[in-house]
C-alpha cells in the first residue's frame, strides 16, 4: 500500500486547514485562496467595489477581489458579491469567469 497521498487529497487537506470565506470584503492583497476545484492557491492581486442596480430599493456595492496564480499562464478571475437583484441581498460569491463559487478558502493570511 502507498503512502503518497493524491492531489485530491492535499487539496481536501489544505481546506480543512484553511478558513472558509462567506464574504468576499473578509479577503485582503496578498490572501491566497481556493475556490471550487481548483488545488494551487491563487493571491488575491486588487480590491474593488461595483454599484448594482437594485429593482426595489437603494443600489448596494458589489465587493470585487481579482486573483491570480503565482505560475507561468495561470488565469486572472474576478471574484464578487453575488446579489439578488430585487432585494439587493447578498446571495454568495460568484466568480465573472466561471459563474456560482460553491466554496471559497482563505488557505493563507496576506503578509502585505
Amino acid at each position: 500500500m502507498s503512502t503518497n497521498a493524491t492531489s485530491s487529497e492535499n487539496c481536501t487537506d489544505s481546506r480543512k486547514t484553511g478558513e472558509a470565506i462567506t464574504n468576499i470584503r473578509d479577503l485582503r492583497r496578498g490572501d491566497q485562496v481556493l475556490f471550487d476545484d481548483r488545488s494551487k492557491p491563487l493571491t488575491v492581486v486588487n480590491l474593488g467595489t461595483r454599484e448594482f442596480p437594485v429593482v426595489n430599493g437603494e443600489d448596494q456595492l458589489i465587493h470585487l477581489v481579482k486573483v491570480r496564480g503565482d505560475w507561468a499562464n495561470a488565469k486572472t478571475y474576478i471574484l464578487g458579491t453575488q446579489r439578488n437583484i430585487w432585494t439587493g441581498e447578498s446571495t454568495g460569491i460568484i466568480c465573472e469567469q466561471t459563474g456560482v463559487v460553491q466554496t471559497l478558502w482563505r488557505v493563507a493570511e496576506a503578509t502585505a
